[in-house]
């Protein structure tokens, strides 16, 4: 629970005079320093700096592109691989940093390998071979610094494949339903690795925006094509288990070991846009006056979204009084 808006309604409850609430505020040290603030900053400026070093080489390197030569090109991405991660095993306190360059650096080498060899490769091969080369990087690295770009090129990979697999086309198509069912098990599959679990946050020390990041990519890929589905009289039953699937994901991020409320907020938005989806398919369906459809609709599409932000507080209530209740002696 947030302490500062908990301070607030106990000085609106008791109405304390703002003597009171000045040192209500001040027990609760709302003015001071936030825990381990200096620990976090010294993270932050070294992932900061590994990040804008890297953009500053691939920047210069674009610069200066047309008068290097192929074998110079290749040596100056691939030193610059080698040199992050010497320099990581070097220098232990700036490893996230400098993997994180390592990693980016990797993705210039296969972009520029593809550019200049033309093997003809799908570009989701090149994604996944990314996220291969770079998944040791991201385990040394144990920080979420390099687990959110490796779930983000990972995520990438599986979209670009469903893609490829469905005749180059980002709609849905009957015949491509199963690809798509595999690109959404996929995407599922990589939040789960992600998700808070904490057996899995000991081992890979992702962080919550790993795990947030990945989930809205997943769901980003399931909305869309769940709706192309409902307006494609070939494909509309599909529709039917992209909303299972959304379904399923609130009722998982809804527990308690992996209770988040941006993951249920994103959750709730899907379930939202694909419910108000098949309303405006039945309602468009049904009636040929458009006002009227459009008005019921606007109607029905507040209500559905009242409900959600309702059900959404209760759940986030029911979980801090959980959490309250554990920690009490």
């Amino acid at each position: 629970m947030n302490r500062r808006l908990a301070i607030y309604e106990l000085r609106s409850a008791f109405g304390l005079a703002p003597e009171q609430g000045q040192a209500l505020e001040d027990l609760a040290r709302l003015g001071g320093e936030p825990p381990a603030l200096a620990t976090w900053l010294a993270r932050t400026l070294v992932v900061l700096g590994g990040g804008l070093l890297g953009l500053g080489v691939i920047l210069w390197v674009a610069a200066n592109w047309p008068d290097l030569g192929r074998a110079s090109k290749f040596a100056l991405l691939e030193g610059l691989v080698v040199l992050s991660v010497a320099g990581a095993i070097w220098r232990p306190a700036a490893r996230s940093g400098l993997l994180l360059l390592a990693f980016l650096a990797q993705g210039g080498v296969l972009a520029f390998f593809g550019q200049t060899y033309q093997t003809g490769a799908d570009p989701w091969q090149l994604f996944a071979l990314w996220a291969a080369l770079g998944l040791p990087l991201a385990a040394a690295a144990h920080s979420g610094a390099l687990w959110l770009p490796f779930s983000l090129v990972v995520m990438t990979a599986i979209s670009l494949w469903v893609q490829a697999h469905a005749g180059y086309s980002w709609g849905f198509s009957q015949e491509a339903a199963s690809v798509h069912y595999v690109g959404w098990l996929l995407a599922a599959g990589v939040a789960v690795v992600f998700s808070p679990l904490p057996a899995l946050q000991r081992r890979l020390n992702a962080g919550a925006w790993t795990y947030r990041a990945s989930l809205l990519l997943a769901l980003g890929q399931l909305c869309p094509t769940s709706l192309m589905a409902l307006f494609d009289s070939d494909s509309g039953p599909h529709y039917g288990a992209g909303l299972l699937i959304a379904t399923l994901y609130a009722v998982c991020v809804s527990r308690r070991r992996v209770f988040d409320v941006f993951a249920l907020c994103l959750a709730g938005l899907t379930l939202d846009v694909l419910v108000i989806g098949g309303l405006a398919w039945l309602i468009m369906d049904a009636h040929s006056n458009a006002i009227l459809s459009f008005l019921v609709l606007g109607l029905l599409s507040a209500i559905i979204v009242a409900a959600t932000a309702a059900a959404l507080r209760q759940l986030v209530r029911r979980h801090e009084q959980r959490l309250q209740t554990e920690t009490q002696p």
